[in-house]
């Protein structure tokens, strides 16, 4: 782009300004020119920068591909400037004389606000009036090492947006894919904060929000995983933010999507993780993936129960550094893993000596593993129960309550709860085979109380000789 500009020198300060538009990315500074309008600054990770814009470049910008490169300018143009009137402008933005007020958060809030020492502030009101209320885009900029990734997310989205042309996916909503001074960029829609902050904000959720979540996960699910058969392979509840959905029919009802798809993996190509599994993230990683199994679009259904846990509890089901106390937490929990499925597993053995060094050292630990099924019921239980009140303690507990009948309120709060333990342990299934699919899941009772999806997924057989 002919507006975009990258100085030669770094500065260590720099982070991002709305006045002159100037963003750190690797060793430079890069500014956004007049194809954007900056809002604020949402995170930044090791691999990207999020920030907020209300304008993206036209199509006749440049597309992405990973050959393309943005249009280089010739030093002395007049739409970049000379090398003095680039120093002019790179002086005045390191000018001591102005002042920064840093601004942590999300939601709405402005990372670096700048005005002179004689005060000010009009120029940023100013700009804070002339976008409202425009269509708010957010811009995911890559750092240059990880242009694949940038690449493959965009990939991805891209092909999830062409199939589904009405918008119900779930899936966060691709709009544009360029470059920006050789940074791989995606322009998507702007979406609500992700789970994980609301958790840090107000708690856990209720079950009532929490089953309308996970009714929304598993549509999207079956529409990766049968549709553009795809592994989300990093669902947490970080890479799941909410959306207001406005439908005449249903109403506004909050909804959720998923994000972050750069380590997605296409079903047919799991292999090529085999070597060393690094594959989700480690308190939502599925014991096929600790053990060194094939896995499959499986991955995610373990990814789903853990992070509808962490919804009811505000806290990781399973907190571990190491994949053996990983394991232990499993065990502590879900009861002993079928050893016939597992021993087949790259990672069997060190997993295994870990175990055994446990069992000889502490065998009290043996008798406390769960060894039927009604026996995991209350383990689990009891480990969401205590992780929840001690949420309580911390913060208040949104509050969305059921429809409870006027007899035994107590009695159906009880069995909503049970009911999604049981829920829990259809998903967090140590043997891949046995675990549902997102089809399956939408079938159960924890699920098909908002609306009876069996009639839909399975619809009865019609009668003979009748018509409808």
């Amino acid at each position: 782009f002919r507006s975009l500009r990258m100085t030669g020198k770094h500065n260590p300060r720099a982070s991002l300004t709305r006045d002159d538009g100037f963003l750190r990315l690797d060793k430079g500074l890069i500014q956004l020119g007049s194809e954007f309008e900056f809002v604020r600054f949402l995170t930044q990770s090791t691999f990207a920068q999020l920030l907020v814009v209300t304008r993206i470049p036209s199509p006749a910008s440049s597309p992405l591909s990973p050959g393309s490169r943005s249009h280089k300018r010739s030093r002395g143009s007049n739409q970049c400037g000379s090398d003095s009137e680039r120093e002019k402008k790179r002086k005045k933005f390191e000018e001591p004389g102005r002042q920064r007020e840093r601004f942590k958060g999300e939601n709405g809030k402005i990372l670096t606000k700048r005005s002179r020492e004689s005060g000010g502030g009009g120029k940023e009101d100013s700009r804070e009036k002339a976008v409202a209320g425009k269509k708010g885009y957010v811009l995911k900029i890559f750092n240059k090492q990880f242009e694949h990734v940038g690449i493959q997310e965009s990939t991805y989205l891209r092909q999830a947006r062409l199939s589904d042309s009405c918008n119900v996916s779930g899936i966060v909503r691709w709009e544009k894919a360029f470059r920006i001074a050789g940074h791989v960029c995606i322009a998507m829609e702007l979406l609500g904060p992700s789970l994980s902050s609301r958790i840090t904000e107000k708690g856990p959720f209720s079950l009532p929000e929490i089953r309308s979540f996970a009714c929304d996960i598993l549509g999207s699910l079956v529409f990766l995983h049968e549709t553009l058969g795809l592994i989300h392979a990093d669902l947490k509840p970080e890479n799941i933010c909410t959306a207001v959905n406005k439908d005449i029919s249903l109403g506004t009802k909050e909804k959720v999507k998923l994000i972050d798809f750069g380590n997605g993996i296409p079903r047919k190509d799991t292999a090529i993780y085999y070597d060393n599994f690094e594959v989700q993230t480690f308190a939502y990683r599925a014991p096929e993936v600790l053990f060194g199994l094939e896995f499959e679009s499986s991955i995610d259904l373990w990814g789903l129960g853990c992070t509808l846990a962490e919804l009811y509890t505000g806290k990781p089901l399973f907190s571990a550094d190491k994949a053996h106390q990983l394991l232990f937490a499993m065990l502590n929990i879900l009861g002993e893993f079928p050893i016939q499925i597992f021993e087949k597993g790259k990672f069997y053995g060190p997993l295994q000596f870990h175990l055994n060094r446990l069992y000889q050292h502490h065998p009290q630990v043996k008798k406390l593993i769960p060894k039927s099924k009604e026996g995991r019921v209350g383990k689990l239980l009891r480990k969401l129960q205590s992780q929840r009140q001690e949420g309580k303690n911390s913060t208040e507990i949104r509050k969305t309550p059921e429809k409870l009948p006027k007899n035994n309120p107590a009695d159906h709060e009880d069995s909503g709860v049970q009911e999604f333990v049981r829920f829990l342990l259809t998903l967090l299934t140590y043997n891949p085979n046995d675990r549902l699919s997102a089809r399956q899941a939408l079938r159960h009772p924890f699920i098909s109380r908002i609306f009876p999806f069996s009639l839909i997924l399975n619809p009865p057989p019609r009668e003979k000789g009748r018509v409808s």
